[in-house]
């Protein structure tokens, strides 16, 4: 289905009288595709594409019971993020269409990082004069994607594509560590003038080598003015909770719901 097509049929939803059901948070028009796999019915459209290895679904509806047989018809191991502070609503149409909750994500953020960055906080005093590491180039984007491949869970974490990622690179967004050549640590970012995004974090070398790179990169951010960052932590990484704390991170109650389809019998 072509994208203006798509986005007629999500005005003509919109447009509709009463709730409306959806987890399509950004523009669909702004997504870079021309085409998209699409069930459609009378006030409901589900998108359907893949990303990596998962099989991921947007949609949209004004009609609870219509999505919910829509829903049934889709594919075991398809996912679906819910994004929002209360996504008790959404969750129960997720599970009368045959989803069950596969990962819980909370945004950590910290709304002003000064108490950081100040000359004697203890992230200063420890990290401050640590490796700040090296911008990654593009001969390293396969070592960096087969990492995140390897580590993170791909219907979990939204994984860049190779072209994506080289992207990123030439936006001086990959910071790494090398030890004897092999990439020990990665931070991905995103650092605009009011946010500073973490996308990714690896690590198994030395927490020095991690913490230098995000401390440098702070600054960096903090000089031109920026105070928020802001992250997606899976609610049981612990040890990801505890780092992201020592930036002055917590969570703000925006949870993102990943919810993947375990059965094709309908139950509504």
């Amino acid at each position: 289905m072509r994208t203006d097509i798509v986005v007629n049929k999500i005005d003509e939803i919109r447009s509709c009288p009463g709730e409306k059901y959806t987890n399509i948070y950004t523009p669909v028009a702004s997504a870079g595709r021309d085409d998209w796999d699409a069930i459609t019915s009378e006030h409901t459209i589900c998108l359907l594409y893949t990303e990596g290895s998962a099989s991921r679904v947007q949609f949209m509806s004004s009609d609870r019971n219509e999505l919910c047989q829509v829903l049934n018809q889709l594919g075991e191991d398809t996912t679906i993020d819910i994004i929002g502070r209360d996504t008790e609503q959404l969750s129960d149409i997720m599970t009368e269409g045959g989803f069950s909750v596969l990962a819980r994500m909370q945004r950590w953020a910290n709304k002003d990082i000064s108490g950081v960055m100040e000359d004697k906080s203890p992230m200063r005093l420890r990290y401050g004069e640590s490796d700040p590491g090296i911008v990654a180039t593009e001969d390293d984007a396969s070592d960096i994607l087969a990492i995140y491949r390897k580590v993170f869970d791909t219907r979990v974490s939204h994984l860049p594509t190779i072209e994506e990622l080289k992207k990123s690179i030439r936006n001086k967004e990959v910071i790494i560590h090398k030890d004897n050549d092999d990439i020990h640590t990665i931070l991905q970012c995103t650092i605009e003038l009011r946010r500073f995004y973490i996308h990714q974090v690896f690590n198994d070398g030395m927490k020095s080598w991690l913490h230098g790179i995000i401390f440098n990169e702070l600054e960096k951010y903090y000089k031109l003015g920026g105070r928020y960052m802001y992250a997606w932590v899976q609610d049981t990484n612990i040890a990801s909770q505890r780092m992201h704390a020592k930036y002055g991170m917590k969570p703000d109650g925006l949870w993102d719901m990943v919810i993947q389809k375990y059965s094709h019998t309908p139950v509504c």
